[in-house]
């Protein structure tokens, strides 16, 4: 009984939480719009910026940011990916303890510090200079331990007797992962 009542109150807390979070949302988002919906114009989105931002359009920030996104998704999804499979079924229990006690170390860096690593390795090491390989690549490293740790979780979250059922029927560890794992994990 308590502890129906107990999750009763938790599941409660949880939709009144979620209720504010919407709700400050929306409000963010009509205000935005009732305050700002004069400057927006279909040519502010698609026109270059002018005279060093002060004037124009914002096409090439826009374009920037999705190009920014797209390399850091496509640079650290796959490392994230295969992280996850190292720490949940390829490496020994030991490995496996280090290598997600370093994705929590990883993860708890400031971005300034990646930042100014960034700059030292990819500007002064391999001369890449100003460029959105160089930024992509900052930030797939910000986000790599995060998505490692969170694929880690749901592979986790498979249940065993799935594993072993593949593993019963003669299934070798790379057709697991790649008909049971994979699709159930992610």
């Amino acid at each position: 009984m308590k502890r129906r009542m107990v999750n009763g109150l938790m599941a409660f807390g949880a939709g009144a939480a979620l209720t504010a979070c919407v709700a400050a949302a929306v409000a963010l988002l009509i205000w935005l719009v009732v305050r700002g919906g004069g400057a927006l114009s279909w040519s502010f989105l698609t026109e270059p910026s002018s005279t060093a931002g002060t004037e124009g359009g914002v096409r090439y920030q826009i374009l920037g940011t999705l190009l920014l996104v797209g390399s850091a998704l496509a640079l650290s999804i796959p490392a994230a990916v295969g992280l996850a499979l190292a720490q949940t079924v390829h490496l020994p229990q030991r490995a496996r303890e280090v290598v997600r006690g370093t994705l929590h170390l990883v993860n708890a860096l400031p971005s300034v510090l990646f930042g100014i690593l960034g700059l030292l390795f990819f500007f002064g090491v391999l001369g890449w200079g100003k460029s959105w390989l160089a930024g992509g690549a900052v930030l797939a490293l910000m986000i790599l331990p995060t998505l490692a740790l969170s694929l880690a979780r749901g592979i986790e979250s498979i249940p065993p007797e799935q594993i072993e059922g593949a593993a019963g029927l003669g299934l070798t560890r790379s057709r697991i992962v790649s008909s049971v794992i994979l699709p159930q994990g992610f």
